[in-house]
């Protein structure tokens, strides 16, 4: 019988962060446990080590790990790493309270999403808890009640294992005042939407199918593609929009015959299982696409099978997924993964915490929905492609060092970065 992978992702302590961007640590007491679920208690954030770092004048170009990206041109110098400094701060001295619940921790694109969104957060002064279901829709929801009835947070930030499953706990949320963001999924609430909703569009125009595309120019050229879609979650309405877009960029392509798998819901030891089954069950498949979290234990599977080849074997298997991850990033620059959507934890959490603090501290209004164009990063531009002034493939940044991954100049979609002093005058304090 084989031996099922198991793909750890651990987590470091976040060191190296400016003085001026430490946050309160969250309160450790634990929650009252929801029926029918417990709701383990959160997260709170690391407390930061103290540095000698200048503040909030930090240019990207001033930062010793990330002259490399510097000098490669894939990042903009003079990005600020913290413009938020002193802004999440109330009129009566105390700190903004954020509580950010992403789907889950245990995959690679999810850990650095929580991480790097919670970091943004705390450079502004802001308090933040982070907590993690494990891709449990019952956790989450528990959480959420938890942090609505016992007054835990300003702000609730969603980034939802269950689409419907979080619309009445966002109602009651905003009914007691609580700001609600949604991040990356789409939350069906009956009466109060989230204040804002910052996204991919996976079903186009810009989103699964510049994948789906990149699979129809290689069947135009001559290529026989028989593909394995190794689906997230049947349940979900984000895979099913990723499995539309993608098709509609195949195109119903005559070259191009698919092969559905079951549900590896998110996890890279179920992807790769399935992947292992699958091709050995059907030998001529030589394509795999991965709509959402599950692209590394994929790549994996692959490998475990001998199916992992480089880009210039006859017997090589395309593999063209949806997530940019670290393992994804690898496969591009060892030239045996042919690409990823610009699918990343990082454009979303620039965004967001842009517009989270701009309507909470700022008191501005936001735009409600916010889409972000998605590209197709391949060996030939993953070296030059930028997001709002950062790498597209967001693994050039240094690997768990959030508090160094720059905030982002995302003015190129009409929203401005806050700070302080915008604060200071809006605000009067």
């Amino acid at each position: 019988m084989r031996k099922l992978i198991t793909l750890v992702v651990a987590t470091a302590i976040i060191g190296l962060i400016l003085s001026s961007c430490t946050s309160p640590t969250a309160s450790p007491t634990p929650a009252p446990e929801p029926a029918p679920a417990p709701s383990p208690a959160p997260t709170p954030s690391p407390a930061p080590t103290p540095t000698t770092t200048p503040d909030n004048q930090l240019k990207v170009g001033d930062v010793a790990e990330l002259q490399e990206l510097v000098s490669m041109g894939i990042i903009d110098p003079e990005l600020t790493v913290n413009p938020y400094e002193g802004l999440a701060i109330k009129p009566d001295g105390t700190p903004y309270r954020f509580s950010w619940t992403p789907y889950l921790l245990a995959v690679d694109f999810a850990l650095n999403a929580g991480r790097y969104l919670e970091s943004l957060l705390a450079r502004s002064g802001a308090e933040v808890t982070l907590f993690d279901p494990g891709y449990d829709s019952q956790k989450q929801v528990g959480f959420c009640e938890d942090v609505v009835s016992l007054g835990r947070a300003d702000a609730l930030i969603i980034a939802a294992v269950n689409e419907a499953a979080v619309g009445p706990i966002v109602d009651m949320a905003m009914d007691e005042g609580i700001r609600v963001y949604a991040y990356d999924i789409e939350i069906y609430s009956s009466k109060r939407n989230p204040v804002t909703w910052v996204h991919h569009d996976f079903d186009g125009p810009a989103g699964s199918n510049v994948v789906g595309q990149y699979y129809a120019e290689l069947a135009d050229a001559g290529k026989e593609i028989y593909l394995l879609e190794l689906w997230n979650n049947h349940a979900m309405e984000t895979s099913i929009e990723r499995h539309n877009g993608f098709h509609a960029g195949l195109g119903n392509h005559p070259n191009i015959t698919v092969i559905e798998s079951s549900d590896c819901m998110s996890n890279d030891e179920n992807a790769a299982n399935i992947v292992m089954d699958e091709f050995t069950a059907h030998p001529e498949l030589n394509a795999v696409y991965v709509q959402a979290a599950g692209s590394t234990g994929a790549v994996q599977g692959l490998d475990q099978i001998g199916r992992l080849l480089p880009m210039t074997d006859p017997n090589h298997v395309i593999v063209a997924v949806n997530d940019m991850d670290t393992r994804i990033f690898q496969g591009i620059e060892d030239e045996n993964v042919d690409g990823a959507a610009s699918h990343g934890p990082v454009d979303m959490a620039g965004v967001l915490a842009n517009l989270a603090l701009t309507d909470l501290v700022l008191g501005q209004s936001v735009v409600p929905d916010v889409t972000i164009p998605m590209k197709f990063i391949s060996h030939d531009n993953y070296q030059s492609l930028q997001l709002f002034g950062v790498p597209a493939a967001w693994p050039f940044l240094p690997t768990e060092q959030w508090d160094l991954w720059p905030a982002q100049d995302t003015t190129s979609i009409d929203i401005a970065t806050p700070t302080k002093a915008m604060r200071l005058e809006l605000q009067g304090y």
